[in-house]
């Protein structure tokens, strides 16, 4: 059985073999390589293996690991399949005219030529080895007058090896798609597809213009085994997101479709620009998320199923001069939006309109990349079959096609004057399309050059551009802004977008990480400010800026306040917010827009949270605990579209502060300004503040003497209390000495310690010693009987004062002298020995490495503070 199978990074190193096994036995394997990641690794591989044995309805559990040995012996080879019978056949009925192609004929042919080669145009080697050769072979049907001028054949010949071979698999594609030829129209015919004695027939068939179609028939022996892969691993790749631990019900799975007929639409939406949810938008549609999550064979039929059912949309544009998909490289000036004079190429003279219809286009299914769902992915990632490959590569370049070629700036192919949501499924489909496309491909670096031009795009037009709004909304023209006259937004097209972003970091784009960090903050922020009540984060629309031509606002809290005027200054999730919201319709804990249903939009929502927690964003993990712990939940089971979840456990930790004045100290009568911003918190409150803002800045004063400010800050993970000292420059700090005589002395004795303080109002002991102490003073203390430290607190008006000192407790008569004892003979000198090096080279000392660098980086702190 052959599959496709994706790796993570550094799960099977450049270089390395895999080794399968069944039961602990190992068994044939034979790897086709096709994508890698940035550091040599595999990435993604169609994978052969031959198991020896498979009763009817048994399962059986191959592992696959590195360290094997790489396969040897010769590829199944071309002179092994024309030496059999094999031949596979093509006729269809066009009114009067016969239409046929025969694969034994196409193979002959190419093996005459030596034209078989890996991306050859006449015949395509797409897997080879000792278990199985696979050829792809076509090109314009023929009549009795010649070739037909837009219907063509294709056959993907797989050949598994045998003496004598009697298993060769055949997809069967048939395709009315020519790009440049004219007056392209739908055709009407029979089709009749032979493959030794197997037949499929279809009459009556409506082939639409620029689409496809493809059934797949065996020769002799059918293999009919399915590999059920491990769908955790696929999610860990990261080459999709990581979805909540569910799975679609076996009653749901049995009324799901396994098939479509040719320019049958499946599940897909017939016009996908139609109003409301669909099946199909989402990072992936309903049915690849069942799969995703069972990797059941219905599932994967489903998914199979509606992949094939989107070949019926006119998307498909195939190059006859390369044989693959259009590109905008090679056609800058071509558009399906604009007009003729848009065309002209002035490079080379010529105009690169595409032919218009010749008789009948009347395809009912309607494309539109504002709700384009992801096409093609994941069932070439499962199966590696070609077929999906150019599924999906048609499906991306054809969001180049449908832009004004002056808008996408040509062959760039920028998406940026898209829907926003339209830029997000884009975005996503470039992004799938060039982290999946085989290393070798021609297209592949057309694919990668051209996400890596987009994202630096919005990385030039937001992350670096320092007149960037400050909300990480996408705002540019012309459909980011362009609701309520200009003013407003939709939140749940810009949480598919930075979806989308995390997805491409997640794929390892260079720059959409960079991009990530700036975008993620408006998902975060209608969560976590504590201007903005989380329970309208899913708002449909929300106001920016206050008119067509006004700056953006600043943050989320101008936003809503200007979107919402009767909430604010109301008390999140409050009852009087909820009495005052919706009339009182809205329970206490339920978001805005359809709460409970796995489309609305909090689900909408959802995969932006986990973007913006995978990327390790500020105050990430605190909107995603309050985002789960919100009352009102859909139920993902049997629609997973929105169910991404972070890729690790989410922990909130306790909050924590950054709480100082500036400057402090003060001139005596001027004012000062308080300082506060904490992570992992919901709230901030003080007595010297009004409202609950979790960062901001109060002025305060005037100062005269010394004063204590405190704040407390809340959140999931607990409290934190932080307080700031202020003086007057007139208050002086205080400043404590401590010494002890002697320093060393022996086991039994007392010593003798003396301690000064100037400008403080009180002192305590502590360590060896303790109690209220006098500011200045002397005390024995003892007998001691091992190394002890005194330590001395001081408090004034002016701040605190530490002094410590360690005295040292010795045996022999050196003790009462303080003269070190001389080393012994033993490996390692007396640990006292070291102490006193390190104090008499002005070293940690007592506190220790760590106790000195924390001091030091304390003292940095309050200095840069001050400054």
């Amino acid at each position: 059985m052959t599959f496709g199978q994706i790796f993570k990074e550094g799960d099977v190193p450049a270089g390395a073999t895999l080794r399968a096994t069944l039961d602990g036995h190992t068994i044939p394997i034979q790897v086709d390589r096709k994508a890698t990641h940035a550091d040599g690794s595999l990435r993604h591989a169609v994978i052969t293996v031959l198991v020896p044995e498979l009763s009817a309805s048994a399962r059986r559990l191959i592992t696959l690991s590195t360290g094997g040995e790489a396969a040897t012996g010769s590829p199944v080879s071309l002179d092994d399949l024309l030496a059999t019978s094999f031949d596979a056949q093509v006729s269809l009925q066009v009114g009067s005219q016969t239409l046929t192609a025969s694969a034994r004929q196409l193979l002959e042919q190419a093996q005459s030529q030596g034209s078989c080669r890996p991306w050859g145009k006449q015949c395509n080697v797409w897997l080879s080895g000792p278990q199985v050769t696979e050829w792809i072979v076509g090109g314009p049907l023929q009549s009795s007058t010649g070739p037909s001028p837009h219907l063509a054949a294709y056959f993907y010949i797989r050949a598994y090896a045998g003496d004598p071979m009697h298993r060769v698999r055949v997809n069967v594609v048939i395709e009315n798609d020519w790009t440049w030829v004219a007056a392209p129209h739908d055709i009407t015919y029979d089709a009749t597809l032979t493959v030794g004695s197997n037949v499929y027939s279809k009459t009556g068939i409506d082939h639409y213009r620029q689409t496809r179609w493809h059934h797949v028939l065996w020769w002799r022996d059918k293999a009919a085994v399915y590999a059920k892969l491990d769908g955790s691993y696929i999610q860990a790749s990261k080459a999709v997101s990581q979805y909540a631990d569910i799975q679609p019900t076996d009653s749901f799975l049995d009324t799901v479709i396994q098939s479509v007929e040719p320019m049958g639409r499946g599940d897909q939406t017939e016009h996908m620009d139609a109003s409301g949810a669909q099946a199909a938008i989402g990072p992936l549609p309903k049915w690849t998320t069942a799969y995703l999550l069972s990797t059941d064979q219905r599932a994967f039929r489903w998914m199979l199923a509606n992949d094939d059912a989107a070949s019926s949309y006119d998307v498909y544009y195939r190059d006859k001069k390369t044989g693959r998909p259009v590109t905008v490289l090679d056609y800058p000036y071509m558009t399906l939006l604009g007009t003729y004079n848009s065309t002209y190429n002035p490079n080379t003279g010529e105009y690169e309109a595409f032919p218009a219809c010749g008789g009948e286009c009347n395809d009912p299914n309607k494309p539109n990349a504002a709700h384009e769902p992801s096409i093609g992915y994941v069932s070439y990632m499962v199966t590696g079959d070609f077929y999906y490959l150019e599924q999906l590569q048609f499906w991306a370049n054809w969001n180049t096609l449908q832009i004004n070629s002056e808008y996408r700036n040509h062959e760039q192919g920028l998406l940026k004057t898209n829907q926003v949501r339209g830029q997000a499924w884009g975005l996503r489909t470039l992004g799938d399309v060039a982290y999946i496309t085989p290393d070798d491909a021609p297209l592949k670096s057309y694919f990668v050059d051209m996400i890596r031009t987009n994202i630096a795009w919005y990385n030039e037009r937001y992350t670096n551009n320092p007149d960037a709004n400050k909300l990480g909304a996408i705002t540019a023209k012309p459909y980011a802004v362009h609701y309520v006259d200009h003013t407003s937004l939709a939140p749940w097209q810009d949480d598919f977008f930075t979806w989308a972003i995390g997805h491409l970091a997640g794929l390892g784009f260079s720059g959409a990480e960079e991009f990530l960090r700036w975008k993620t903050q408006f998902a975060v922020d209608r969560m976590t400010d504590p201007g903005y009540c989380w329970l309208v984060a899913s708002a449909y629309t929300l106001r920016v800026r206050d008119g067509r031509d006004a700056p953006f606002y600043q943050d989320v809290g101008e936003s809503y306040a200007a979107q919402f005027p009767d909430l604010a200054g109301l008390g999140c999730n409050t009852p009087e917010m909820l009495a005052a919201w919706g009339n009182g319709s809205y329970e206490s804990g339920e978001m805005y827009g359809f709460a409970s249903s796995p489309t609305g939009y909090p689900s909408n929502l959802q995969p932006a949270l986990a973007a913006a927690v995978d990327a390790g964003i500020a105050n990430a993990e605190l909107a995603w605990h309050i985002f789960a712990n919100r009352s009102v939940k859909p139920d993902y089971t049997n629609e997973a579209m929105f169910a991404v979840v972070p890729r690790e456990t989410v922990v909130v930790p306790a909050p924590q502060m950054d709480f100082y004045a500036s400057p402090n100290p003060v001139t005596p009568g001027e004012m000062t300004t308080l300082h506060w911003n904490a992570i992992n918190a919901t709230s901030c409150t003080a007595s010297w503040k009004s409202g609950t803002a979790v960062a901001g800045e109060k002025q305060i004063g005037p100062i005269n003497g010394a004063f204590d400010y405190e704040m407390t800050c809340t959140g999931p993970g607990g409290e934190a209390t932080g307080s700031v000292h202020v003086i007057d420059s007139t208050v002086r700090e205080p400043v404590v000495s401590l010494t002890a005589s002697p320093s060393t002395v022996s086991a039994g004795q007392n010593v003798v310690l003396t301690w000064d303080s100037e400008d403080a109002d009180w002192c305590a002991a502590s360590g060896g010693w303790s109690g209220e102490l006098l500011k200045q003073g002397q005390r024995t203390v003892g007998p001691l009987s091992q190394d002890t430290a005194f330590d001395l607190y001081c408090h004034g008006a002016g701040g605190d004062a530490e002094a410590k000192v360690v005295v040292h407790v010795q045996s022999g008569d050196t003790a009462s002298t303080g003269t070190p004892a001389e080393p012994t003979d033993s490996d390692e000198p007396p640990v006292q020995q070291q102490v006193v090096a390190e104090d008499e080279t002005g070293g940690a000392g007592a506190f220790g490495g760590l106790d000195y660098l924390w001091l030091l980086g304390l003292a940095l702190l309050r200095r840069r503070r001050t400054a």
